[in-house]
């Protein structure tokens, strides 16, 4: 049975350690010819509720900012081949934002990375991504930044490059 993914749900936080993992998104839905569904969870500090209210306007500039981002990652997604893409922005807890979009949009696979939070940090604030891999319906590829992967690697490739399609 020949593997077939049809839409690849790729959440970024647009940190530096998000960026292998878009390219191996970007990647698999173009060697699938795959949907590339980009999402970014917008999440309230918990903290947040404690100080003064945020003003409206930083709210609006927050989002305007978020979403000029979504949409150029968008085209740059397309310019690197995946044909189909598709830029949301939600609200919520990050973890549970991601699974529950994925379901609803039926996603086949999420790609998405790591930031190797090390023992007290992990420990006291969890990882997304252990989150995503352990509630997730569809299989969940994480990509670790270079910084956490073996020496000897190529350094710019997230992973490895998949063969031509027929």
């Amino acid at each position: 049975m020949a593997l077939q993914w049809k839409s690849v749900c790729a959440p970024t936080d647009f940190s530096d350690a998000s960026r292998p993992a878009f390219r191996m998104a970007i990647e698999l839905a173009a060697h699938f010819d795959a949907q590339l569904m980009l999402l970014y969870v917008q999440e309230v500090p918990p903290m947040a509720h404690l100080g003064p209210p945020i003003q409206q306007s930083v709210l609006d500039e927050m989002d305007a900012q978020v979403r000029r981002l979504l949409d150029s990652w968008k085209r740059e997604s397309e310019e690197l081949g995946a044909r189909r893409s598709s830029a949301t922005m939600v609200v919520g807890v990050a973890f549970d934002q991601i699974v529950r979009f994925a379901s609803e949009s039926r996603a086949d696979l999420i790609v998405m990375g790591t930031h190797g939070r090390t023992a007290l940090r992990h420990v006291l604030i969890g990882s997304v991504a252990e989150k995503v891999v352990r509630h997730a319906r569809c299989p969940v590829l994480t990509i670790h930044p270079p910084e956490l992967r073996p020496p000897g690697g190529p350094p710019e490739q997230a992973g490895p490059t998949l063969p031509p399609t027929r």
